[in-house]
């Protein structure tokens, strides 16, 4: 694996976590970050659930000197840039000597450019997020590394990772209709989904949805 590789691995691991690392083989066996401190407590959740964190992203420490060669990583997502800022606040803390620069894309400008990069032979980013819809492209393109590198890839639980190590679930989202209420009486509504079809107030140009594959 190349310095560039090891490096993007290692951020996406550790990203979200901003946990210390334990073990005589690996780094950083630190406190906790007092901006997940502050998390835990912004949240009400009782620091408990941290029990063991430590050991489950344990990561090599030559990913670490790796890091410190790259020096940068350049993420594009789909967070505000408020968000991500309190996202990374731990990562920033435990990893100084890493500068994160991360653009806030649309799908076109984060998953289609990106690809068509790849193809060219160039990186216009290291780590993606938000590529559902592109997701077979990337795929035909043997543009994914298999994640399955990653320590922690068996802690994501079933569903929420490609088998194949293509892909892991950064959240669960839940996606469900909205109408107009003044327009459409609440008994008018479908009850299921046959009833997008039995019903002809649903019929003809009705609905509209967005014309991605994972909607």
């Amino acid at each position: 694996m190349d310095g560039k590789k090891l490096f993007v691995f290692f951020v996406l691991f550790s990203l979200s976590a901003g946990a210390g690392f334990a073990s005589p083989d690996y780094a950083f066996s630190d406190p906790l970050p007092k901006a997940t401190e502050k998390i835990i407590k912004a949240l009400k959740l009782d620091p408990g659930i941290l029990k063991g964190l430590d050991k489950e992203l344990e990561i090599p420490s030559e990913w670490i000197e790796g890091s410190k060669k790259e020096g940068k990583v350049r993420i594009f997502g789909t967070w505000d840039p408020a968000q991500f800022r309190r996202l990374s606040a731990p990562f920033k803390e435990r990893f100084p000597f890493v500068e994160l620069v991360y653009s806030r894309a649309s799908f076109h400008n984060r998953a289609i450019k990106t690809l068509i990069a790849f193809k060219g032979g160039r990186y216009s980013t290291d780590l993606l997020t938000g590529f559902g819809g592109s997701l077979f492209m990337y795929k035909k393109a043997n543009a994914f590394e298999d994640l399955r590198q990653l320590p922690n890839f068996k802690n994501a639980p079933d569903g929420m990772r490609d088998p194949g190590g293509l892909w892991v679930g950064a959240r669960l989202r839940y996606w469900c209709m909205a109408y107009n209420t003044d327009l459409v009486p609440k008994e008018d509504l479908p009850k299921q989904w046959e009833d997008i079809l039995t019903n002809p107030r649903w019929r003809g140009d009705k609905l509209g949805i967005a014309n991605r594959p994972q909607l």
